[in-house]
């Protein structure tokens, strides 16, 4: 008998153990509220009061927005496609402040694309400087550390553009 419970203990801390990796974070939710967040190591879920909430990858990731249609000064249709390079730097803040955090990013984005690219001439492109301040002033809200922005230029009629901000 005294075997079994052992047994049953054993069993019960071994399937409760999580070894957090480095490049990932735990954010941990006790009695279904936010408790607090493990990072690289190994620890130990109180069973039926703790439970992960969701892993959150902290290295560099990337995500391609959807592309945009705008027009030049002149009236020029033109397509931008924007690959953004981000780190998470607050686990907490990109899972509870913003129910999708990459659709916040993305209307930054092509709100910075609209700004940025009715002001300039198609023959100026090249020289675009960065239009993405609004984009890096939300991800600085929430911790989302932008890392860089590659841009793709596609004017109607000449050869596609490659920017990098």
């Amino acid at each position: 008998m005294a075997t079994i419970v052992i047994l049953a203990v054993l069993l019960v801390l071994a399937v409760n153990i999580r070894v957090v990796h480095p490049q990932q974070a735990y954010v941990i939710e006790r009695l279904g509220a936010y408790h607090t967040v493990w990072y690289t190591g190994t620890r130990l879920l109180i069973p039926l009061i703790d439970r992960v909430a969701v892993k959150v990858f902290l290295g560099e990731q990337v995500v391609d927005f959807s592309p945009y249609e705008g027009t030049t000064q002149k009236g020029q249709p033109i397509q931008a496609q924007t690959s953004v390079f981000f780190q998470v730097s607050d686990p907490k803040l990109y899972v509870y402040a913003l129910e999708n955090p990459m659709l916040v990013l993305e209307e930054a984005a092509q709100r910075s694309l609209k700004k940025g690219l009715s002001g300039i001439e198609e023959e100026n492109l090249e020289l675009l400087e960065d239009p993405f301040q609004e984009l890096r002033q939300v991800s600085t809200k929430y911790r989302i550390e932008v890392r860089r922005i590659a841009l793709k230029l596609t004017p109607a009629d000449s050869d596609p553009i490659e920017l990098l901000f």
